[in-house]
């Protein structure tokens, strides 16, 4: 069989990188990222996603391990006649797309809180200031607004800064439900505003995403109230060696102990208690930023 490789990206060490066109061959959807691995100089490929790998002669022609060796001539090295594989995207079914590419640039999609004129734009940055929070905080916190469903679009990115899906914040009181997360939302394994938070060696984690943007770019949420293996491992990934650790005051004792028993493994954790005034937004709502920073201050010399 023909195969063609078509376009090829850059990977590392020396290595191309194509759309595989075995993995619908070997069963898989037809692959669009690039998952298969080719080492020109060491006569190697492989591919991430169906897992076939082999070598390649000097003729460009592909040789799969455990399919009995089976041979393919490739336009590696020269133009060669593609094969039409539109059998086998007949036979496969059609699987409901598992990344969040859609939502990710519906984010982008989206204007900046401050530059949407008329009604709505005027409502939301009402309601955007009687959180106690600044223009400036939504510049630095890239918040957005949706006219149309009349919400806060709050992104949540990875640890590159990339939106991965976003939080839809109601405006309007009356609105159900207060909160939405957008199509494919992964919460289990981002944690809000880590992108930002993963420089410094000390930083503060809460519950919701809004006590984050009370405090600064040194603050991290959970998005609820427990703690998954999936955020751990990104907590892995950064310098954070201390975690101050505020809970709304309704979550369980067995909860709190459950989130700080997991980070104790990766970073030494001091637990503090949230305002009387209920979490870190009443607070910065009914006495400002610098009380903020006065009862966090106060809180942290508190468990020293």
């Amino acid at each position: 069989m023909i195969i063609r490789l078509g376009k090829s990206i850059a990977g590392m060490q020396g290595e191309n990188r194509f759309c595989c066109p075995f993995c619908m061959i070997f069963g898989k959807d037809k692959d669009f990222k690039y998952h298969l691995y080719v080492n020109i100089d060491k006569k190697v490929f492989h591919c991430f996603r169906c897992g076939v790998s082999g070598y390649i002669n000097g003729d460009g022609d592909f040789y799969l391990k455990g399919h009995n060796g089976e041979k393919y001539a490739t336009d590696l090295f020269s133009d060669r006649v593609d094969v039409d594989l539109s059998q086998y995207e007949k036979t496969m079914p059609k699987k409901k797309q598992e990344n969040n590419q859609e939502d990710v640039y519906n984010v982008l999609k989206y204007p900046r809180l401050y530059e949407v004129e008329g009604v709505v734009g005027k409502i939301a940055r009402k309601y955007w200031q009687s959180r106690g929070f600044t223009r400036k905080d939504s510049i630095g916190f890239d918040i957005r607004l949706s006219e149309k469903d009349s919400r806060i679009i709050i992104p949540v990115k990875d640890l590159h800064g990339t939106p991965v899906f976003h939080i839809g914040r109601a405006i309007d009181v009356s609105m159900n439900p207060k909160y939405f997360f957008s199509k494919g939302a992964d919460k289990k394994n981002y944690l809000y505003n880590l992108h930002n938070a993963k420089i410094y060696n000390e930083i503060f984690m809460f519950e919701g995403n809004l006590d984050v943007v009370s405090v600064g770019h040194n603050a991290i949420a959970l998005m609820g109230k427990f703690l998954s293996k999936g955020q751990v491992d990104q907590l892995k990934q950064t310098s954070i060696q201390k975690i101050y650790l505020m809970l709304d005051s309704d979550v369980g004792k067995r909860e709190m102990v459950m989130v700080k028993e997991q980070l104790r493994m990766i970073v030494d954790v001091r637990v503090l208690d949230p305002p009387k005034e209920g979490d870190m937004n009443d607070l910065l709502i009914k006495k400002g930023r610098d009380e903020v920073n006065k009862y966090l201050k106060d809180c942290i010399e508190e468990t020293s």
